[in-house]
């Protein structure tokens, strides 16, 4: 067979025309590493191997495309690869061009999953941590990358957010809530101590005890006389999750 001419097209792949009216769509790598520049017959063995290059960087260039739309980890590329039905022979190919390109890195892909989910989600370090050994990230790694987080980084963002929670639930009992926000950060990977140590410092609606007692003890004050009332009274304090202290804070108020 013979090139009859090698060009470029839109699409930046190169269309070599042969003279057998055959032609081959395939990429400049592949005319580079076969020199086909320098020479213009070619036999069919060359043929099978230019198009079997060819399928290869198919598959090469869709997954540098993904890599483009955000780092990935080496997992998320093994199973990418298993997704497209790549042979074990390729894969492992792949992943060398990837990584002598730096385009696959293990070491810069959890640097960047951990800024991203640090700086702009939720999720507290240990979360964040959980989430990158799923991807089989060395933990020596990952651990090097919470330690560079630092106390006062930390609490200002738990601040912010428990801050934000408390204000969006002015009219819990607040032994109710810090309970609920305590089991709710914890799952986002922050230390017990610390949350409770904000929450602490957080001060909630302090006249929700009184209001809501308030309205208990009008409603039930019809019904009821006496100690009866005042047991009454407690027990639906306690059911809507008010603590002993809070309560025993607004009956000077009413008994």
């Amino acid at each position: 067979m013979k090139i009859e001419k090698i060009k470029k097209t839109k699409s930046g792949k190169y269309k070599i025309e042969f003279d057998n009216e055959e032609d081959l769509l395939t990429y400049d790598d592949v005319i580079l590493n076969k020199g086909l520049l320098f020479q213009h017959q070619i036999d069919s063995n060359l043929f099978y191997e230019l198009c079997k290059d060819t399928k290869y960087y198919d598959i090469y260039h869709k997954v540098v495309s993904y890599i483009s739309k955000r780092l990935r980890s080496e997992m998320e590329i093994d199973l990418y690869l298993e997704k497209n039905q790549v042979t074990k022979e390729d894969q492992e190919k792949i992943k060398k061009d990837l990584k002598k390109t730096g385009l696959l890195n293990d070491t810069f892909f959890a640097q960047a999953y951990f800024s991203d989910k640090f700086h702009l989600t939720s999720a507290g370090p240990y979360k964040i941590k959980k989430e990158l050994l799923e991807h089989r990230i060395e933990e020596e790694v990952i651990d090097s990358l919470v330690f560079q987080v630092s106390k006062e980084e930390l609490e200002e963002k738990l601040t912010k957010l428990l801050k934000k929670r408390v204000e969006q639930n002015k009219k819990s009992a607040r032994y109710v809530l810090e309970q609920k926000l305590l089991y709710e950060f914890t799952n986002l990977g922050y230390e017990r101590e610390l949350i409770n140590q904000v929450l602490s410092s957080l001060k909630g609606n302090e006249k929700v005890p009184l209001e809501e007692y308030k309205k208990i003890y009008e409603k039930l004050n019809k019904k009821y006389t006496g100690e009866e009332l005042k047991q009454r009274v407690m027990a639906k304090m306690y059911q809507k999750g008010f603590c002993a202290a809070e309560i025993d804070s607004c009956k000077g108020e009413f008994l």
